[in-house]
């Protein structure tokens, strides 16, 4: 899973600055996963724009559906796994990241 932001930045000649950020979101990697549940955010280091760095950060939790033959290739990644009803069982991992994004 991929945390990404949409920053709104100003730019004339060698001067940049960020004048502030539009969204934040998770996005997935694979087709065979999905997002169960999400959160993100991002502020300015500063506590205030327009700034030069900003922190973004945030939880989801990844999951997938897969089979039995599957579930100890998951638990390798460190995904728990439950279900096993019929042939349906489920591979979920809770990711928390942050990473900060600076102009300089």
């Amino acid at each position: 899973a991929y945390l990404k932001a949409r920053l709104e930045i100003y730019s004339s000649q060698s001067f940049r600055e960020i004048k502030g950020i539009q969204g934040t979101w998770w996005e997935i990697g694979s087709s065979n996963s999905y997002i169960e549940q999400q959160n993100s955010n991002g502020i300015s280091t500063t506590g205030k724009f327009p700034t030069t760095q900003v922190n973004i950060s945030g939880a989801t939790t990844l999951a997938a559906e897969t089979t039995q033959d599957m579930t100890a290739g998951f638990e390798k990644a460190g995904f728990s796994i439950s279900g096993g009803f019929g042939s349906k069982y489920y591979a979920r991992k809770n990711i928390n990241l942050s990473y900060e994004y600076s102009l300089y």
